[in-house]
């Protein structure tokens, strides 16, 4: 039996030097909250951040969605190859990680 997510669910992408860091969750602003923490966690070792120049995070509507993959023509479901769509980006400054 295949299961599809019924309820609302968001994916929210931060791409970054050829990469990403991304979070999948019931509402818009978890998912951007959890990927502005996994891109800080994820590259914050091997990118330093802009103190003045904020990220852009590109939210899409992921309900119903049970995997995803990216390229340069965008965000596609897994399943059926097609476009998972596109809401709205939001920024937000990333925080460095203290060198230890």
């Amino acid at each position: 039996m295949n299961y599809v997510n019924t309820a609302t669910s968001y994916l929210a992408i931060i791409f970054i030097g050829g990469r990403s860091s991304y979070a999948w969750q019931d509402t818009a602003f978890e998912a951007i909250k959890n990927a502005k923490t996994h891109c800080e966690d994820d590259w914050g070792s091997l990118f330093s951040f802009s103190e003045t120049e904020p990220a852009r995070i590109n939210v899409y509507d992921a309900t119903g969605v049970e995997g995803w993959y990216a390229d340069d023509h965008g965000v596609f479901n897994g399943e059926t190859n097609e476009q998972i769509p596109y809401l709205y980006t939001v920024t937000a400054l990333l925080k460095n990680k203290r060198k230890r």
